[in-house]
């Protein structure tokens, strides 16, 4: 592996051990918070950090079969509200 490839392996290896240890500490709670006047939750924004590291994989490390589907703001049905365990599970797993 050349060195800006395993540079890029690295900072993405870092930033998602990172965040997923942060993963433990979510209550259900949590995931219904928001900063007022903003629309988008506590759950919503992680969805779409799970998003935003998928599309990272998928364009750095060319993973031409992963599908993203990444938004900026929620709507719609796919932004409902989503229990702990599945939120969590699915960062996990890089399934958001």
């Amino acid at each position: 592996m050349d060195t800006h490839t395993s540079s890029l392996l690295a900072l993405f290896t870092e930033g998602r051990t990172r965040f997923t240890k942060l993963l433990d500490q979510l209550t259900e709670a949590d995931l219904a918070k928001k900063l007022a006047p903003a629309p988008n939750s506590t759950g919503f924004l992680l969805r779409h950090i799970g998003d935003v590291e998928l599309l990272f994989a998928k364009n750095v490390f060319g993973l031409k079969d992963v599908q993203v589907h990444a938004s900026t703001v929620a709507k719609g049905a796919r932004h409902r509200r989503m229990d702990r365990s599945r939120c969590v599970d699915g960062l996990r797993a890089g399934k958001c």
